[in-house]
């Protein structure tokens, strides 16, 4: 019984995980931006590249919004 409930657990999880990044590779775009804002990965990369040595906590926040924005949409 305890390992057709832990088979269970493990089929159930690889499944969500298998939806999870299907639904995720299909709404992320390499170059999203270029269209409508050529510039802006390297205006991102400038101001991160004078801000982080400043204030180092920012680091921190800015991958905190990357992973919210990427799982949110």
């Amino acid at each position: 019984e305890q390992r057709t409930r832990n088979m269970g657990s493990l089929a159930l999880a690889a499944f969500a995980l298998l939806v999870f990044l299907g639904a995720s590779h299909a709404q992320l775009k390499d170059r999203f931006y270029d269209d409508v804002c050529p510039q802006a990965e390297s205006i991102i990369q400038e101001f991160v590249k004078e801000h982080i040595p400043n204030a180092p906590s920012l680091a921190a926040a800015l991958l905190r919004m990357q992973f919210h924005d990427c799982f949110v949409m």
